[in-house]
């Protein structure tokens, strides 16, 4: 879970447990994840909070560059324009993006993100709140 704002990722790391996820890795910096993976560190997926906001696609692409991480989810307040051109510059990049979470974000929404899996082959996807999708 990467985010800047301690109050936020408390909330991730809360509903992540609620969702059967325990071993969660808290970090406030694009630094201090990157830290880790040169530590050798691998993650099955990243959750990146406030994407666009605080933290920018240049960052996911440095993270990406380690080959490290299986997917990412962002949340971000975007509109369905700005999340179709992120979709599009991540698959350009080869930034493993499984999906973006509307802010502010619901557990039950992340749950059905991550049950699709990052395998690679998965389109991204956008989910919200009421839509059905």
């Amino acid at each position: 879970m990467l985010g800047i704002h301690p109050g936020s990722l408390l909330n991730y790391w809360s509903a992540l447990n609620e969702l059967g996820h325990y071993s969660v890795v808290l970090s406030g910096s694009v630094e201090e994840l990157v830290e880790l993976l040169e530590r050798g560190e691998r993650f099955e997926l990243l959750l990146v909070d406030d994407l666009g906001k605080s933290l920018h696609t240049r960052s996911l692409e440095l993270l990406a560059w380690y080959e490290a991480i299986g997917s990412i989810i962002a949340v971000a307040d975007a509109n369905s324009q700005e999340r179709q051109a992120l979709f599009r510059w991540a698959r350009a990049q080869r930034i493993p993006l499984l999906g973006v979470l509307q802010a502010p974000f619901r557990p039950k929404e992340l749950a059905r993100l991550m049950s699709l899996g990052g395998d690679g082959e998965t389109e991204p996807r956008e989910i919200f709140g009421g839509t059905g999708q």
